[in-house]
């Protein structure tokens, strides 16, 4: 029989060990360096350096100034990453999937505005995945199809409005992405002019850009600012927090549950609610009140994170900005659908100028260009370089898609440079996809946006020359075209 000392010592002596490899397995983590990046400041870091304009383009030049696709700031305290690389974004948000999809707590959208529950923003976990197949059921390739009848109808109806009045087409263009979303989330007709949905959706996705953008709120890097009274100098914050989660409120709540009284009164039409709805009769209480409430706030998110109108909007510069790329695509209609035919969606593998054209835009103006800030939830390393646990990490879409040793002179829109030598979309070009997220956070809408888009883009172009605006005295006004 051992003797009891005996043991005590081998006890000891395995913790030793334990502790020993254990710290050799850490160590190399803690010794290694952070990724580069401008030096920051004691206590507050580099939240005096932030940009609050043209973010995507100084965390571009950050990269090229460090000489780094991945670089490192301190937010009072909070590891940030950014990233400007595809190539690193593929390997984390991709391959390392699993700790790069969740998001950080944020203390002003989520607390005080009350969008906690907003499927882009919610921390990855069982209520984000409930919430994610909720939206897939509905939005996968095969689903969207049956949206078809729906596009062509709300694209046709913006074609005959910009007959009427071409001058007021950015409020066409958005009742028209408006009109489709709105049907196919809640089988609601809106109104031509000046629908309350619609505005209020539009304040709040606004709301959220500037609440949610690094380094905008100093309430969360120091939480606790969030107890201070509304009244207090400096704490301004508070009044358009409490300001947009009115907003907040409204835009959930107020289509969802009209769109629920029609469905118990027998009077709704299909929509992504009423088809829920359907599948929730019977079962537990309790449980049917959840699942109510994650079908309204996922109805709310795909409402508002319609990315139709950006992308329309910007494709309007981008022809009276390049005419002879409006006149390339106009050539191709007329040789493949026929000059005063419009095109229909069995006509898009037969237009790859006009595909192009929508890659191009995609590409040359991205919806989100810092993308949303993710978290990473344990420690990692990329490169030799340390990413600390819960680090925030932003994927500058902007800088991956103007990457000039993937698309030579990036700022100027040039729809060939998808193209082959045939004239064919070329493969071996990268994709834009970007534009919708990667991995796991990847926007499930993006087809039904992007047959939106395709579909109305083509129609445009077929029924319409878009050129300059001109003065009283025939004078051409030429637009606004930063990059």
């Amino acid at each position: 029989m051992l003797d009891f000392n005996l043991l005590a010592a081998i006890a000891v002596v395995s913790l030793i060990v334990y502790l020993y490899v254990r710290q050799q397995r850490q160590l190399p983590y803690s010794m290694l360096p952070m990724p580069p990046g401008p030096k920051p400041l004691p206590v507050i870091g580099n939240i005096l350096q932030m940009p609050t304009r043209h973010e995507s383009q100084v965390y571009e030049q950050w990269g090229r100034e460090y000489d780094s696709g991945i670089i490192h700031v301190d937010l009072a305290g909070t590891s940030t990453i950014i990233i400007n690389s595809a190539a690193i974004v593929n390997e984390l948000f991709e391959r390392r999937s699993s700790i790069y999809s969740s998001r950080p707590r944020l203390v002003m959208v989520d607390e005080l505005m009350g969008l906690g529950d907003f499927l882009s923003l919610i921390p990855y976990g069982e209520k984000w995945r409930a919430m994610r197949r909720l939206a897939h059921n509905e939005l996968h390739p095969n689903a969207a199809l049956q949206f078809r009848p729906l596009q062509v109808e709300a694209a046709h109806d913006l074609l005959q409005r910009l007959v009427v009045d071409p001058d007021s087409f950015s409020e066409r263009i958005q009742f028209m992405a408006a009109k489709v979303i709105m049907d196919i989330t809640y089988g609601i007709k809106t109104a031509p002019e000046g629908d309350p949905h619609i505005r209020t959706a539009n304040l709040v996705v606004d709301a959220i850009v500037e609440a949610s953008s690094p380094g905008a709120f100093w309430v969360e890097f120091f939480p606790l600012l969030k107890y201070v009274p509304e009244w207090i100098p400096g704490a301004g914050f508070k009044k358009k927090a409490r300001e947009w989660h009115i907003l907040a409120d409204d835009m959930f709540d107020t289509p969802f549950n009209l769109a629920k009284q029609r469905f118990v009164n027998g009077v709704s039409t299909p929509s992504f609610v009423t088809k829920c709805l359907e599948a929730l009769q019977g079962g537990d209480e309790s449980e049917r009140d959840y699942r109510e409430h994650l079908i309204k706030v996922t109805s709310g998110t795909m409402f508002s994170g319609e990315s139709t109108l950006a992308f329309l909007r910007a494709f309007i510069l981008a022809m009276v900005l390049n005419p002879d790329v409006q006149a390339k695509a106009q050539e191709e209609l007329d040789t493949v659908v026929g000059h005063g035919s419009l095109p229909d969606f069995g006509h898009q593998d037969s237009l790859p100028y006009v595909r192009a054209v929508i890659k191009e835009l995609y590409r040359w103006r991205p919806l989100l260009p810092q993308g949303i800030v993710r978290m990473v939830t344990v420690e990692d390393t990329y490169d030799g370089y340390r990413i600390p646990a819960k680090s925030l990490v932003i994927p500058n879409i902007w800088a991956m898609l103007h990457d000039e040793t993937v698309y030579p002179n990036p700022s100027v829109f040039q729809p060939e440079r998808f193209l082959d030598a045939a004239g064919q979309i070329d493969p071996t070009v990268e994709d834009p996809q970007a534009v919708f997220g990667f991995g796991r956070r990847i926007c499930p809408g993006r087809y039904l946006a992007d047959a939106t888009i395709w579909f109305t883009v083509a129609s445009i172009l077929a029924t319409f020359d878009i050129g300059n605006a001109v003065n009283a005295d025939g004078s051409s006004l030429q637009p606004w075209a930063s990059t």
